[in-house]
């Protein structure tokens, strides 16, 4: 019902100077995310892109440019499809990348180079190997570690330590 709003908001803010950002857990329309794309926005999708009454919102996610997509968890809430009603966690964020490739026609693999790109250009202060090693370190050894980002990368372990970031005050948490 917003969405009027949203888009009035957004070339109000955007006449003032562009910027970046993004349309967190978006469940709007096609219009809005078209127009928040127009503007250089990025659009992430939660586990509601897994849910079985959201077929318009992956017809969507279809048809956006590939690089303004992104996934994310919305921990701990909104678990996707087959953890729904559990409490939400990062690791389930696979489930929602296996939707976005299938209605993309794509590999997982794929979804996750071209969302872990985007996401560090969307935030800029993050170098690649600082996100691999923070990765790594989160979960190194579990059994949730998303096995295509070990694909795409298998040098992932390379660059400075997670302990050598925060001594060196380089990366900040989000």
């Amino acid at each position: 019902d917003a969405d009027d709003d949203c888009v009035r908001i957004l070339d109000e803010e955007m006449a003032r100077g562009p910027f970046t950002g993004v349309l967190h857990c978006f469940t709007g329309s096609r219009a809005l995310a078209l127009h928040a794309v127009a503007h250089g926005l990025y659009i992430s999708f939660s586990g509601i892109l897994t849910f079985k009454k959201s077929d318009e919102l992956r017809a969507i996610a279809a048809e956006l440019p590939a690089d303004r997509i992104l996934v994310e968890t919305d921990a701990p809430f909104l678990a996707p499809g087959p953890h729904r009603g559990k409490r939400n966690e990062p690791a389930f964020v696979t489930e929602t990348a296996k939707v976005l490739a299938d209605v993309r026609g794509e590999n997982v693999a794929t979804i996750a180079q071209q969302t872990t790109a985007n996401f560090l250009n969307l935030f800029a202060k993050i170098k690649s190997a600082d996100i691999r090693d923070q990765l790594h370190a989160i979960y190194a050894g579990d059994r949730f570690w998303p096995e295509p980002l070990l694909q795409i990368n298998p040098n992932y372990m390379a660059g400075p330590t997670v302990a050598d970031l925060a001594q060196s005050n380089e990366l900040h948490p989000l």
